[in-house]
């Protein structure tokens, strides 16, 4: 059987620290009626045609958050690795790509729900404790394993 061809997303895992709680990643909540309803994601999403991944991460950072590239620190943003996933829960057997990068939020930036039911910075120590599609299995411990030298 052929497997299917991944799909290209992109994700953005913006950091920030904070004295009281250390290292924080801003994550979202999906909307409860969305597929994987009530899960916890990174801002991300697909890669479309002729857009390169790094593009897309900022893209859909500002279309889920309303932060722009101006709410990052100067020159932080980077690609941390690739992950790839198959959601065989899923009745057409999708395959994505994820195009991980992270970058240094400016301490003043200020995040909306736009296209989530929420947002929250979420302590690296406290990842464990929310609900993630399968996907970020991967992509967690890639941004740990980058983010844990700031901790």
């Amino acid at each position: 059987m052929k497997s299917p061809t991944p799909v290209e997303v992109a994700v953005l895992a913006l950091w920030r620290t904070k004295p009281s709680s250390g290292v924080e990643i801003l994550c979202a909540r999906r909307h409860v009626d969305a597929i994987r309803g009530g899960l916890w994601e990174l801002p991300g999403g697909k890669v479309d045609p002729a857009e390169s991944p790094h593009s897309a991460a900022l893209r859909e950072l500002h279309e889920e958050t309303g932060l722009t590239q101006g709410d990052l620190v100067m020159h932080s943003l980077r690609e941390v690795g690739m992950a790839e996933h198959t959601d065989h829960a899923l009745s057409d057997e999708c395959s994505v790509r994820l195009h991980v990068f992270m970058a240094h939020a400016r301490s003043d930036c200020q995040p909306s729900a736009i296209a989530s039911a929420e947002v929250r910075w979420i302590p690296l120590d406290e990842f464990a404790r929310y609900d993630w599609p399968g996907a970020n299995v991967k992509v967690n411990a890639l941004l740990l394993a980058a983010l844990a030298k700031h901790a």
